[in-house]
């Protein structure tokens, strides 16, 4: 199933003046593409690690055409001794990946050592992704008893920003830890990604990419929060292409605050899943045409 999910008008672009000739927008080229994989789950499962394995495959013995440049791995990686086990399967990528935190990792109390795990990756991110940067960890937390590893990082990619937000509740069990935190204090996640987003002047339109765990999506964040994110990102709205996240185990489309938020199905479960994102540019403005694969799978 491919879609177009970004359509910018001319007057989005700048609009012309009534006795100027209207000049016709270059055509849209494809870039390149990158892929998503969320929740593989891996903890001491051998089924969920040939999943997993098949997905990374896929990804890199098909010819892709543009080819797959990135990948994300949106959270609910694995815990235990599954982290070194998913990261070991994920090393197996010819093309960069970028691990993000989901709240599975947060309730087995890996927090800390998903850092450890991955501390080679981001590493090596510093050197394979333009102007990666990854937040300052770990920060104190104003209500939890133990610092938060939180993990936020950006970078660009042919003209893309993405961001990796960890928008995962910290010091809450249950049920509540399923739900969203904006993480608003010294440190958090909302205060640097206000500190990193460019100013709209410099960001084209579809030139911004959001990535989570947890979707921004009324529900999962209270009505004081979504404002927050409404008003944070209405300057960029004809920027932002989406919120791409996890943690519903569906492929689903809500409405994120100025912006689709897209989640994707797990990996460790039902049909293995890749959604795979075309980028196409013009030098005036990005799109974006999404697919999601289903992994040939036992």
């Amino acid at each position: 199933m491919r879609r177009a999910l970004l359509v910018v008008s001319q007057s989005a672009l700048g609009g012309c003046a009534a006795d100027e000739p209207v000049v016709p927008e270059p055509p849209l080229e494809p870039l390149f593409a990158f892929a998503v994989l969320a929740a593989p789950h891996i903890v001491n499962d051998v089924e969920r690690e040939a999943r997993l394995a098949a997905a990374v495959a896929w990804i890199d013995a098909v010819p892709h055409d543009p080819p797959i440049e990135l990948v994300l791995v949106l959270g609910d990686i694995g815990w235990g001794g599954g982290l070194a086990r998913a990261k070991a399967l994920l090393d197996e990528l010819s093309v960069p990946y970028v691990p993000l935190v989901g709240d599975n990792e947060i309730h087995e109390g890996d927090d800390d050592t998903f850092a450890t795990v991955f501390e080679p990756r981001y590493a090596a991110l510093a050197t394979e992704l333009e102007g990666f940067r990854r937040a300052p960890v770990p920060v104190a937390h104003p209500t939890s008893a133990e610092p938060a590893w939180l993990e936020n990082a950006a970078f660009e990619h042919r003209g893309v920003r993405f961001f990796a937000l960890d928008w995962c509740v910290r010091g809450v069990a249950g049920a509540l830890g399923e739900f969203g935190d904006l993480h608003d204090f010294t440190g958090g996640t909302l205060p640097w990604l206000a500190g990193e987003l460019p100013a709209p002047a410099d960001a084209l339109p579809g030139s911004i990419v959001l990535a989570s765990h947890i979707p921004t999506f009324l529900g999962l964040f209270d009505h004081a929060e979504m404002d927050a994110l409404t008003a944070l990102f209405a300057p960029l709205d004809a920027a932002i292409y989406a919120a791409i996240a996890g943690h519903l185990h569906g492929n689903l489309t809500m409405d994120g605050p100025g912006h689709p938020a897209l989640a994707t199905d797990a990996v460790f479960e039902d049909q293995v899943t890749v959604r795979r994102f075309d980028v196409l540019g013009n030098g005036a403005r990005f799109a974006y045409v999404d697919e999601l694969v289903v992994v040939p799978f036992p």
